[in-house]
């Protein structure tokens, strides 16, 4: 993908985060139909490419709630993930933060982490949040990882909140305040 046919909204050291294309939906839809990919990001009912995109489409179209960038590798000139604040609350300057390295050999190369870094610079930078929470069960032990690299503190456990993978599982909540954040950030 050529640099200047790129709509970089944001550029790290090895990614870029770009607006959704819809031209990518069929990628998206595989990550989300993938028995492993899916598995921690609880898709648990099928989706067509056609049907993605327009949800993928409607966020786009309320970036006041929603905002959702594709992460892109700039050494392997592919989209590798998504990364997305939603439940944007202005009044509370909250969002919550969500991810996916959708191609799976790409997993532990802290993709993820730069990704979620940006988001959070973004969000207290830009967005003018205060708070900034996060989401990750129990057994996924590498968003856990993830989330607290980023500077995200576990704040809550919500026990066997989740049925997962035959057994029910707590879902934690992780979150970064501005404060913290720039303390370690400037």
């Amino acid at each position: 993908m050529e640099k200047n046919t790129r709509l970089t909204f944001i550029e790290g050291e090895r990614i870029e985060l770009l607006p959704f294309n819809p031209e990518n939906a069929r990628i998206h839809a595989r990550w989300a139909n993938d028995p492993k990919t899916r598995l921690y990001a609880r898709n648990v009912f099928p989706v067509s490419p056609e049907d993605l995109k327009k949800r993928l489409e409607q966020k786009q179209e309320r970036p006041m709630r929603d905002i959702f960038f594709e992460i892109y590798h700039k050494e392997l000139d592919k989209i590798v993930g998504f990364v997305e604040f939603h439940h944007i609350n202005y009044i509370n300057h909250a969002a919550d933060l969500g991810f996916l390295i959708g191609e799976k050999e790409l997993w532990g190369n802290n993709l993820g982490t730069e990704a979620a870094k940006l988001m959070i610079k973004y969000g207290f930078e830009e967005l003018n949040l205060v708070k900034i929470t996060a989401s990750a069960l129990r057994p996924n032990k590498g968003a856990c990882r993830m989330l607290e690299k980023t500077g995200m503190k576990l704040e809550l456990a919500l026990k066997n909140q989740t049925y997962f993978d035959g057994e029910y599982v707590d879902e934690l909540k992780f979150c970064i305040f501005r404060e913290e954040w720039e303390q370690t950030n400037k």
